[in-house]
């Protein structure tokens, strides 16, 4: 099967609740009035876009700097600071 193998580890589970609980807990303050139900579902919301941020991240970058040749094995920075080889 070609493709990128992607796992989820149990604590990721610990991972999202303790993320909407703290995102749930600080959004009243800075925008009250709301329902409790929107708080929670903003909540939600953020820590599944910042969950998909992190997996597109992890997917796309070791592949492209093979895939560019921006490759360095002398530069401190790795590809960022290399030039096309």
């Amino acid at each position: 099967m070609a493709g990128i193998r992607i796992g989820v580890h149990w604590s990721l589970l610990v991972i999202v609740l303790a993320l909407v609980l703290a995102l749930a807990d600080h959004l009243p303050d800075a925008h009250p009035g709301r329902p409790p139900w929107q708080y929670g579902l903003t909540g939600l919301l953020g820590t599944t876009a910042f969950l998909l941020s992190l997996l597109a991240h992890e997917s796309v970058t070791p592949s492209w700097p093979a895939a560019t040749g921006y490759v360095s094995t002398t530069s401190p920075c790795g590809f960022w600071a290399a030039s096309p080889t």
